[in-house]
């Protein structure tokens, strides 16, 4: 009992040294995840959450470094896979932001799109006016039109995120799943175009950091196949790409307002025709009094 004991103490102390090393991706330590799972499994517990362990916040505008680091000595107390999945999810998090002591040596000299990756953000004039407005609404849209413009590597993308975050830390809303937002489905073998266009549709409706972030991610697994996200261009929102406000607004009375019927051709031409009865039928009744009177 006490071997037993001893092996899986070995195997869980090797899981926090695999997630504690820098350079151990993200699909290193799902793969590793899933093999315990599949030749290991009593190394897992059920998930709890009580007064001496805290539940997971999947809430990403509360994930610190001081976060991830009482969660893993949580996850040493409830050794679950539902926490350990959430702490690869924060770790990695931590890593598309090249955050010290998370990101890659590689990752750290190098974006993920093969660029050079710079340290300052240097926002549009258009979008820096839309952010010193503090319309969120309007934020979000022209996030979400930057998604669409496939010449923005992943990482502008990314500097362009944390930069909107000092200035409106309401941006994002909690990670939900509801109506028109369904779960994200981090296995990469799912990730199509049509899987990418469906995700967009979900942050549209849950405008969660979370989401966005696996767009870019799903973005750029794309890219790298040379696959285009092929986004329509006849949407509300790229016509207005200026003006975000606008698209908005477009957006939401397309949707809102109800279209008018209009009459067709030859209703008018019955219409007509009836119209020119009536007159004749009037003209001749007119004809026959005065015929009368005379």
């Amino acid at each position: 009992m006490n071997q037993i004991n001893s092996d899986l103490n070995k195997s869980r102390k090797a899981w926090f040294d695999a997630i504690n090393d820098p350079e151990c991706d993200k699909s290193r330590l799902l793969q590793k995840l899933q093999q315990e799972k599949e030749n290991n499994s009593e190394l897992f517990v059920e998930y709890v959450a009580d007064e001496s362990i805290e539940a997971i916040d999947t809430d990403s505008l509360n994930w610190t470094e001081k976060y991830f680091i009482q969660q893993k000595k949580f996850a040493e107390l409830n050794f679950s896979e539902r926490r350990l999945d959430h702490l690869i999810g924060v770790r990695e998090h931590f890593r598309q932001q090249n955050r010290k002591g998370f990101s890659s040596r590689s990752r750290r000299n190098e974006s993920s799109d093969g660029q050079v990756a710079t340290s300052a953000y240097r926002p549009t004039d258009n979008f820096n006016n839309i952010v010193a407005e503090k319309d969120v609404r309007a934020v979000r849209t022209f996030l979400r039109m930057e998604l669409n413009d496939i010449r923005i590597d992943s990482q502008t993308l990314r500097d362009a995120l944390s930069w909107v975050k000092l200035s409106l830390p309401n941006l994002f809303e909690a990670y939900v799943e509801k109506a028109f937002a369904g779960a994200i489905d981090q296995d990469r073998n799912n990730w199509t175009v049509e899987y990418y266009s469906t995700q967009k549709v979900y942050l549209k409706a849950n405008f969660a950091e979370t989401r966005f972030l696996h767009l870019i991610d799903v973005r750029q697994h794309l890219r790298k196949q040379d696959i285009d996200v092929n986004v329509a261009r006849s949407t509300p929102e790229q016509k207005n790409v200026s003006n975000p406000s606008i698209a908005s607004v477009d957006t939401q009375l397309s949707e809102e307002v109800t279209p008018v019927s209009h009459t067709s051709d030859s209703g008018l031409s019955l219409i007509l025709k009836a119209v020119l009865v009536v007159g004749a039928l009037s003209a001749l009744t007119i004809v026959l009094l005065v015929g009368r009177r005379s």
